[in-house]
């Protein structure tokens, strides 16, 4: 399922969320990056059956949802199809009570599970009550009487009386008020008390949509059929629900909802859905989420509802837009960021299965562009889920411990796998080689084990039950960007005089085709020299040494106009090392 986001108020763009592969969505931002107008413009433009729910009442929903009932209920007085109903809604409190109990009394769902597990209602229903208002105003009889003088001329005419609308309410009046009620007088309020076989006779269908339908337009006049805002739904003890807990109100009315509605083809639109939640309680309702048949796209500031989501399914917001160019990393540094923890990236580490510490995110995407173009998109399909994380760890000198910070944040990692379950199978320390000895490094880039890395590699080279792996590895130049040496690309963007800085004897004729694999030069170049790559893909005004430097589209151009030929044997071996550990679990 391709949900399509047309472009609305200030996004310019139209976008989609691919709910093909998922059923959750989960969208995350600052204050302010436009996540519920997404939503909103979801809501308004998705043709579907959708379902809304804010923790707040937002008035832009229910601005939409009214425009929606006030034209079906026009249809209604019209021509009056039995088949119009309403597939959009958007959540109002008014409603509650109604809704949770219409779904505790026609559908054995989670509102009855969770109401008799708590010891709210017997099992048996004979607990529980809606005390509701009911009147049938001068309008309606109209309506009615204009319906059946038609009828009369035109048997066939397709009336008023003729929909499910008036047969629910010609139920009620029945069995509520006086059975042998023929609509020629208006019906003064009247408190009704429903009981559970009451609804179940009334809607004998159990058509969800067709009762939200009528509940929706019953109410839809300064002088409505039902009044459901001064609605009690007694539970035990002639308890009113209102007197819960705000938590419970809201976890049961998202209950009713998903009692209610959920279907294969039904979105449901859950802004904020965990506010007012304890956490045990936003466990639960993700539990509930991840086993609904519908689809679910949802925004959350909360940690505990992030954690209950895969990876691949948090999306990050950012000016009404959904950031496609946001490597991993920079996602996983915004929910750090969202959520305020420190410790976060570890338990989002938990839940994937490989993952790529580098000195920075750029760095892997070089690699999976520079094995696209020498091995082929195989290279892609496997390193596309591979989630890269930036951890910096210069080489220097020998007091230093190569690849250190790594070994540290895998330490990390594996101290949190002592108390919670983690996927994790393999992580991958890429190191830059900086001034690290070529000769330590393995003909598979795996580092060798120096009596002074010992220890360390020790300690984390499997952890988890030996479950998980780790393995420290360098690439054989300075760094990712020596990769990048290319006559063939220098020249297309005339810097080959940046490139004879490096080194004097380079020609163009001479070193086509040519990856410098046996250059020494190039390959231990000073980070100084080769910059001016950096600057080629730096964002337009960027500061090379920001963070968040590089332009990924740039990137890209830029590798694409390097020759296979001219792309080093190193990748080659990088990546059928990764495969290999990657494919052997």
């Amino acid at each position: 399922m391709i949900v399509e986001i047309p472009s609305y108020k200030y996004i310019d763009e139209s976008q989609k969320i691919d709910l093909s592969t998922i059923r959750i969505s989960t969208l995350i931002g600052e204050n302010g990056s436009g996540k519920s107008t997404l939503l909103e413009s979801i809501f308004k433009n998705y043709t579907g059956k959708i379902i809304s729910f804010s923790s707040g009442q937002n008035e832009l929903f229910t601005n939409i949802y009214n425009d929606i009932k006030r034209n079906t209920f026009k249809k209604f007085q019209s021509i009056n199809t039995d088949s119009e109903e309403i597939k959009k809604y958007h959540f109002d409190y008014d409603y509650s009570r109604v809704l949770i109990f219409i779904a505790l009394s026609l559908k054995n769902g989670i509102v009855r599970k969770y109401l008799i597990e708590n010891q709210y209602i017997n099992s048996s229903l004979s607990n529980t009550s809606l005390n509701i208002e009911f009147e049938l105003p001068e309008y309606y009889l109209t309506a009615y009487n204009d319906a059946r003088k038609k009828e009369e001329k035109e048997p066939e005419h397709n009336s008023i009386i003729k929909t499910y609308i008036h047969k629910y309410i010609e139920r009620i009046i029945e069995k509520k008020i006086h059975s042998e009620y023929d609509f020629d007088k208006v019906i003064k309020k009247n408190n009704l008390t429903l009981t559970s076989d009451d609804l179940l006779s009334i809607f004998d269908e159990k058509d969800s949509w067709k009762i939200f339908t009528f509940i929706s337009l019953t109410n839809n006049s300064a002088i409505p059929i039902f009044n459901y805002r001064n609605s009690k739904l007694l539970i035990k003890n002639d308890l009113e629900f209102q007197q819960l807990s705000d938590g419970e109100y809201q976890l049961l009315s998202i209950y009713a909802l998903i009692d209610l509605f959920d279907e294969v083809d039904t979105v449901f639109l859950l802004d904020e859905v965990d506010s007012h939640l304890h956490f045990n309680n936003i466990s639960k309702l993700w539990n509930i989420l991840k086993t609904i048949s519908g689809k679910v796209i949802t925004t959350t500031h909360i940690s505990e509802s992030i954690l209950n989501n895969n990876f691949n399914s948090i999306t990050y917001i950012e000016k009404g837009k959904i950031v496609n160019d946001l490597v991993p990393k920079k996602v996983l540094e915004k929910i750090s960021n969202v959520v305020n923890q420190e410790k976060f990236i570890y338990q989002i580490c938990s839940k994937l299965e490989n993952i790529v510490l580098i000195d920075d995110e750029s760095d892997w995407e070089i690699f999976k562009e520079l094995a696209k173009i020498k091995i082929g998109e195989e290279a892609i399909t496997l390193l596309k889920d591979i989630v890269a994380i930036k951890e910096t760890s210069s080489y220097n000198s020998d007091f230093q411990l190569f690849g250190n910070e790594k070994i540290e944040f895998t330490k990390n990692i594996k101290a949190y796998s002592l108390a919670n379950t983690i996927n994790l199978k393999n992580i991958f320390m890429i190191c830059d080689l900086d001034e690290y000895a070529v000769s330590n490094i393995g003909l598979n880039h795996q580092c060798i084990v120096t009596d002074k890395l010992r220890p360390s590699i020790n300690e984390i080279q499997k952890f988890n039950n030996n479950e998980t792996s780790s393995y420290l590895l360098s690439w054989k130049r300075r760094e990712i960007l020596h990769y990048m040496i290319s006559c063939s690309m220098l020249k297309e963007y005339n810097k080959i005089k940046e490139l004879k800085k490096i080194a004097n004897y380079i020609t163009e004729k001479k070193f086509i085709n040519k990856n410098f694999d046996d250059d020494n030069n190039i390959k231990t170049a000073p980070k100084s020299k080769v910059k001016f790559i950096k600057q080629l893909m730096c964002k337009e005004n960027g500061d090379v040494d920001a963070d968040n430097w590089t332009d990924y589209d740039k990137l890209k151009q830029i590798i694409s106009k390097i020759p296979v030929n001219e792309i080093s044997e190193d990748i080659v071996k990088m990546y059928e090392f990764i495969k290999s550990k990657v494919e052997s679990n």
